[in-house]
């Protein structure tokens, strides 16, 4: 799967958000919560670029414009 890493900051970002605005909008406090819920955010997206950066990239494609070779004049 090319994009698990993407999907994966995308859909925690979206959970992140809609709990974040869910609990705005039932008068929730939560400014007690923001630093330990901005570490966590902070923690897993350093651990998603380590995580990405240890699997190997995927081969292109021959319809990938990297695969196409660069013009020498």
């Amino acid at each position: 799967m090319p994009y698990a890493h993407s999907r994966s900051l995308g859909i925690f970002v979206v959970v992140f958000s809609f709990g974040l605005g869910g609990a705005e909008l039932l008068k929730l406090d939560i400014d007690r919560l923001a630093l330990p819920l901005g570490c966590v955010l902070f923690v897993y997206l350093i651990a998603l670029r380590i995580w990405s950066a240890r699997e190997p990239a995927e081969k292109t494609g021959p319809d990938s414009i990297a695969a196409i070779k660069p013009n020498v004049l």
